[in-house]
């Protein structure tokens, strides 16, 4: 018969890798919600009246507040994959949905845009944060 030291140091690994794939799940819910109530916030409304230089704005500065958050915290990657599809579906549902579309769905191809830009500048800046970050924990 096993001793309990043997069997919990044979599982140990399963159980750190289930601790960490439920952790990734709870934060990628995390990052989704707080980009979908940034989208709603800034964005969500334009409906009543144009998009406005300053909405964008805000926007774009939450989603790199979001980005950069995760980034420092190690998590920029599962940020950069979880803000590029959450957006890219928050923009396709509006945009499908506008009355104002002709019916020729273009929002598919701006759907791509998003998708392309948010990833490309994502990396970016998750890859610019870690380079960071390291070169802040060397000097330490």
């Amino acid at each position: 018969m096993r001793k309990w030291s043997q069997v919990k140091s044979q599982t140990g690994w399963l159980v750190r890798c289930l601790l960490s794939c439920v952790e990734a799940f709870f934060l990628a819910v995390v990052i989704a919600g707080g980009l979908a109530a940034g989208y709603f916030v800034a964005l969500g409304w334009h409906r009543l009246q144009d998009y406005q230089g300053w909405r964008v704005a805000l926007f774009v500065g939450w989603v790199f507040l979001i980005i950069v958050a995760a980034a420092w915290f190690r998590r920029g990657v599962l940020a950069t994959i979880v803000v590029t599809l959450a957006l890219t579906v928050l923009w396709s549902m509006d945009a499908s949905t506008d009355p104002v579309d002709d019916g020729q769905g273009l929002w598919a191809a701006g759907a791509v845009m998003i998708f392309v830009g948010t990833l490309a500048g994502s990396t970016l800046l998750t890859f610019i944060i870690a380079q960071s970050r390291k070169g802040s924990i060397k000097k330490r």
